[in-house]
């Protein structure tokens, strides 16, 4: 059966375009909003019951701004120059895969920096869904370690870019 992105039905296999509403449904496609609507499901389940502890909304901002921000405070003091290149940032990670800098420099090169970005975006969308507050502190934690990491890494690469010259 392949679900429909757009309005949900459900449709045969061998349809192309959706029986509702006529949107062109591909397998990955299919595949993809099947997984989509197993992790809403998912979440759904991690509702935290009566009198048990929430994270508020207010405080997943506050929380979320303090670490985005103090990334900003540690580039600023780093180097304000180095606030040009936020863009790349999430490259820092790279460092400490095999083959550190040198891989970090070729993911740079090679645009790999976005896979970084979309695992930010994706924990940040886990921080602000789930229910229990336990949840998102561990959730939290990671994504904090992980900009940590990355800073360290950025500092690394800088070193070695600086090295190359």
């Amino acid at each position: 059966m392949k679900v429909c992105w757009h309005c949900g039905r459900t449709n045969d296999d061998g349809v192309k375009y959706c029986l509702g509403c006529g949107t062109r449904i591909s397998a990955l496609d299919a595949f993809i909003y099947a997984k989509f609507l197993a992790l809403k499901a998912f979440i759904q389940k991690d509702e935290a019951p009566k009198g048990e502890d929430k994270a508020s909304e207010s405080e997943r901002w506050r929380l979320w701004l303090i670490a985005w921000g103090g990334v900003l405070l540690v580039t600023l003091v780093t180097g304000p120059a180095y606030v040009l290149a936020a863009p790349l940032f999430p490259i820092g990670l790279f460092v400490f895969l095999r083959g550190g800098e040198g891989k970090a420099i070729e993911g740079l090169m090679g645009g790999a920096w976005g896979i970084g970005w979309l695992l930010y975006a994706a924990l940040s969308v886990v921080m602000f869904v789930v229910r229990k507050k336990e949840v998102f502190s561990v959730v939290y934690v990671i994504f904090c370690v992980l900009l940590i990491l990355n800073l360290v890494g950025c500092q690394r690469l800088l070193l070695a870019a600086n090295g190359l010259h």
